[in-house]
Parts: C-alpha cells; sequence; structure tokens
C-alpha cells in the first residue's frame, strides 16, 4: 500500500454474547457533511501507539466499554473515506455502553450482529462480515 501522511485507522469490531443472542457495538456518528452514520467505534492511532493499544483506547473513549483484542481481521482501504482502515475483532470485557464526550458522536448500543448488514451506508469488510456470520452460528 502506498504511504499516507494521515494516521491508520483502527476499527474496533466488539461482540459480546448470550446463550442465544450476539450482539456488537456501534457507534452512530456525525459525518463533515452532516449526515449520521452508523459505524464500529474507533480513530485514529497516536504517535508511539501499537493498533491492539489504539483501538482499546478509542473503544474505551468512545462508548465507556473495555474490550479485549482477539486478533487483527485485515486492512483496506475504504471504500467511502479512501483511508486506510485496520479491523479488529475485540471481545467485550467490561462497562456499560455511555456516550464519549466527543463532538461528532450522537449515540452507543448493542446491535444484533444480524442487523448490521441493514445498518451500515458500505458493504461490510468481508473478514468482518466472517467474524459476524461465524457469531451468528454460535452466539456462545
Amino acid at each position: 500500500m502506498p504511504p499516507t501522511s494521515e494516521p491508520l485507522i483502527v476499527i474496533g469490531v466488539c461482540l459480546t454474547s448470550n446463550d442465544s443472542t450476539a450482539s456488537v457495538l456501534v457507534v452512530q456518528r456525525r459525518r463533515a457533511e452532516g449526515e449520521l452514520s452508523w459505524q464500529f467505534p474507533g480513530g485514529g492511532v497516536e504517535e508511539g501507539e501499537n493498533e491492539e493499544a489504539a483501538v482499546k483506547r478509542e473503544i474505551l473513549e468512545e462508548t465507556g466499554i473495555i474490550a479485549e483484542s482477539s486478533e487483527r481481521l485485515g486492512e483496506r482501504i475504504h471504500p467511502a473515506t479512501g483511508r486506510r482502515i485496520a479491523y479488529w475483532h475485540m471481545r467485550y470485557a467490561a462497562g456499560e455502553p455511555v456516550l464519549g464526550d466527543l463532538d461528532d458522536l450522537r449515540a452507543v448500543q448493542w446491535i444484533p450482529v444480524g442487523d448490521v448488514a441493514g445498518l451500515f451506508n458500505t458493504e461490510v469488510f468481508p473478514p468482518v462480515a466472517k467474524v459476524l456470520a461465524r457469531c451468528m452460528a454460535d452466539p456462545t
């Protein structure tokens, strides 16, 4: 991939489940154009920070949720923003969703994994879709 001056963006696909239902954490963000968009929580990797630390920090700052990393799912240039994005599969560890004190955030909530595709404005990155499908098949 070509080098970029913009920081890498890390996205946390944070999952939790009970005996029969799997849920994923999402935030509603106001875009520069003013429209609202549902997304997985995430943001830029800061200087001196590794991806794993950044994704944990971003989830905590945006949602109040403490998450543990499971695996890095891959990287792509986002089709809508053109930004370099790294996706991480995260597991819920503790906390209740609380909207972070960031100007662009409007809502945070857990949604059923099966509702993700209909909520987002762009196609779900295929490695993320695989994790969500696996979680729907076996929520435990």
